[in-house]
């Protein structure tokens, strides 16, 4: 049961990952500088959108929320996905 959990976990990864590049990328081009790690996304880009004192023009500011709102949604996607399989492995389990 947990190959199975893990593989249903990283049919998110590739995405999730290309889009933490996408937003690390962009804000490469205003020179701000984001750590590897999805974790280092969360953290740091609210800040950086928040913070007035940067270059960042009001539309860019936007498409990174709006990318970093997907990115989240895409880190959310297999949990429901392991939920069903776990029950729909339940019965296959016991019997």
């Amino acid at each position: 049961m947990a190959t199975i959990e893990v593989s249903v976990a990283a049919l998110g990864l590739p995405r999730s990952c290309s889009s933490s590049n996408q937003i690390r990328g962009l804000l490469i081009e205003f020179g701000l500088i984001v750590p590897q790690g999805i974790r280092h996304i969360y953290q740091r880009v609210p800040e950086l959108i928040e913070d007035a004192s940067n270059e960042l023009p009001g539309n860019f500011r936007i498409l990174i929320d709006r990318l970093l709102q997907h990115l989240k949604e895409l880190d959310r996607q297999p949990e429901p996905l392991l939920a069903a399989f776990a029950a729909h492995l339940m019965p296959l389990k016991q019997g």
